[in-house]
């Protein structure tokens, strides 16, 4: 049913009676019902392997039946220092695969067995946390700052709530909520008014009723697109094997012309046979597999030593084989942590760390203590305390106001009389403070918002609007900030005071690149290794991410996730070699653009 449903597109009262659920949440005595028709809220984890399945792998190498097979043969006619050699040889390569791989194979089971999420629910008009895999649909969650979300779900009560969703959708910014429907056909990035399983609340909290769980949530379909991948051969499997079948062809080839050789001159048939089988193992390189499986073995180590697991020993081999890296956005190329990176102030543009040491006076000290004064985040510890909790955006800005040498707990302390808080539709904020004898509002928002409080000349105007469009070109999150001072208290703030506002300039935010991003995708370049950018970001700002790491940005390079779907299989797969930037892509676009690469015989990394 509720793969079926557009829960974006409903109500969330029509959400809720879907569910026969309430916004007092689910009767204890439907949970088990429940359960039995939805199953538990987990995707299936797979088994972890058995030694002996482990071992068995080992043995299946085609090269390995082949050392086998002349160990055997050594063995049936008495050469047991011949069939020692090789059985030591497949011993010894054995082992070793064997012990890395269990190994790793327990290290995962490990590692998955640390993660047991929790989720805070409504259940008989009682707030209880639960585990996360007991969630059923039609459960009320509770959403509160720091929680990660258990299930997709539909929003039914927005504070300010803001979701960092770049695990699915590779969206860098929160994702500011809200509780309207939506169009049938908004894409899955822009669906603001639903949840999804292991996406995190950054800001604010609200209730969802639980639409999806296990399998049917958007992080379980990609689970299940990815089971139903095909595991294919790395390149090293498919070269051994036709090594060994080569080898094999060849002796098989030599021997029976040795064989007819020696019947033509004379020799007995069983003298014939036995210097065959000798020429056949030792024409067999029974150290090959051993020196393969060694070398493996050191690179699985060296990807350890970089915190990184390798579950399977070709898989250190296939690394190296790589043609194409397919890579995400956000936490991979970028910092995953949004910082601000620029500020204009009198139409000049000043970058942040240019601002670090300085004196600040006039319109930038105005500007650095509005975006305090006008500001939910906290820190501690003073100066140089840590920001503890609010909004990605909010915290971004406090901290570079201390990066600049702006003190916030000594502005903080000034006290805060009234306010407009922010919300996604109003798109501003406004705060009233006592400062120095004086009354002041602080202002601070979306910049056609901002921009439309102040007391600007229509000539000024227009410059900054233009000021605002090239800056939201390169992609970059504007914040615009004023301030006003005025001669009386306000016991409220209201749309009366919301004129005449001295327009102090934009501050651009955004999330920007590892330190060795650039030089990491130059030496990849280097070693014939193409880069692929597939992101679910705007294409803004997959654009100016491309432009920042030298990876080509023009329109005939970009495809965004709309046109992935218009496309079929054959026309995505003749298109690939051009496009080297996807935005606004979905997980299952994710999937078609690595087999479209595969197609064309590349080793694609994801």
């Amino acid at each position: 049913m509720s793969s079926q449903i557009l829960w974006h597109a409903q109500t969330s009262q029509e959400a809720i009676s879907t569910f026969r659920s309430s916004n007092k949440g689910l009767m204890r005595k439907e949970i088990a019902k429940r359960r039995v028709k939805h199953g538990w809220n987990e995707l299936p984890k797979e088994k972890p392997l058995s030694w002996q399945r482990v071992l068995f792998r080992q043995i299946a190498s085609p090269l390995i039946l082949v050392l086998i097979s002349a160990a055997v043969a050594s063995a049936l006619f008495s050469e047991w220092i011949d069939a020692g050699v090789i059985f030591a040889a497949i011993f010894i390569n054995t082992l070793i695969g064997f012990i890395q791989e269990l190994k790793s194979s327990r290290a995962l089971t490990s590692l998955q067995a640390l993660v047991q999420p929790l989720a805070l629910v409504l259940r008989d008009e009682k707030e209880i946390e639960i585990p996360a895999r007991e969630v059923v649909p039609g459960d009320i969650l509770i959403l509160r700052l720091g929680d990660q979300i258990s299930a997709d779900a539909r929003l039914i009560e927005n504070f300010d709530l803001q979701v960092n969703e770049s695990i699915l959708t590779g969206e860098s910014l929160p994702i500011e909520k809200q509780i309207r429907p939506l169009d049938k056909g908004t894409a899955l990035a822009e669906r603001t008014n639903m949840l999804y399983g292991g996406t995190m609340v950054v800001g604010g909290h609200g209730k969802a009723v639980v639409v999806a769980t296990g399998f049917q949530t958007e992080i379980g379909k990609i689970a299940a697109l990815i089971s139903e991948t095909k595991e294919t051969k790395t390149p090293l499997q498919i070269q051994l094997s036709h090594l060994a079948r080569n080898i094999s062809l060849i002796v098989i080839c030599i021997l029976v012309v040795l064989f007819l050789v020696g019947l033509i001159t004379g020799h007995g048939v069983f003298e014939m046979f036995e210097i065959s089988v000798a020429l056949a193992v030792a024409a067999i390189p029974e150290g090959l597999a051993v020196s393969v499986t060694i070398v493996l073995a050191i690179g699985m180590q060296r990807i350890l030593r970089r915190r990184s697991l390798v579950r399977r020993l070709v898989a250190a081999e296939t690394l190296g084989s790589v043609s194409v890296i397919c890579s995400d956005k956000t936490g991979t190329i970028t910092e995953g942590n949004m910082r601000v990176v620029s500020v204009v102030a009198n139409f000049e543009m000043t970058e942040a760390f240019d601002l670090r040491g300085q004196t600040h006076r006039g319109i930038m000290l105005r500007l650095l203590e509005t975006i305090v004064f006008c500001n939910d985040a906290k820190i501690a510890n003073g100066k140089n305390g840590e920001v503890m909790r609010g909004s990605a955006t909010e915290i971004a800005l406090l901290k570079f106001a201390m990066d600049v040498g702006v003190d916030p707990n000594t502005l903080q302390k000034n006290q805060r009389l009234a306010d407009i808080p922010f919300d996604s539709v109003r798109k501003f904020m406004v705060v009233e403070n006592a400062s120095d004898g004086a009354f002041r509002l602080s202002l601070k928002g979306a910049p056609s918002k901002v921009l439309a409080f102040c007391d600007l000349s229509p000539t000024e105007h227009a410059r900054w609007e233009k000021q605002v469009d090239d800056l939201a070109k390169q992609g970059l999150r504007l914040i615009a900030v004023a301030t006003k001072t005025i001669r009386q208290k306000r016991e409220h703030i209201t749309t009366n005071d919301l004129f005449g506002f001295e327009f102090l300039g934009l501050i651009a935010l955004a999330d920007p690149l590892r330190v060795d991003a650039k030089e990491q995708i130059a030496a990849a370049l280097r070693a014939g290794i193409r880069t692929v950018l597939v992101t679910g970001d705007h294409p803004l700002t997959a654009r100016a991410i491309a432009k920042q790491t030298g990876l080509p940005s023009e329109p005939e390079n970009i495809a965004v996730g709309s046109q992935l779907d218009q496309w079929s299989d054959e026309e995505l797969a003749r298109r690939v070699s051009r496009i080297r930037i996807y935005a606004r892509v979905e997980p299952r676009h994710k999937i078609r653009i690595v087999t479209a690469w595969k197609e064309r015989g590349e080793v694609v990394a994801m």
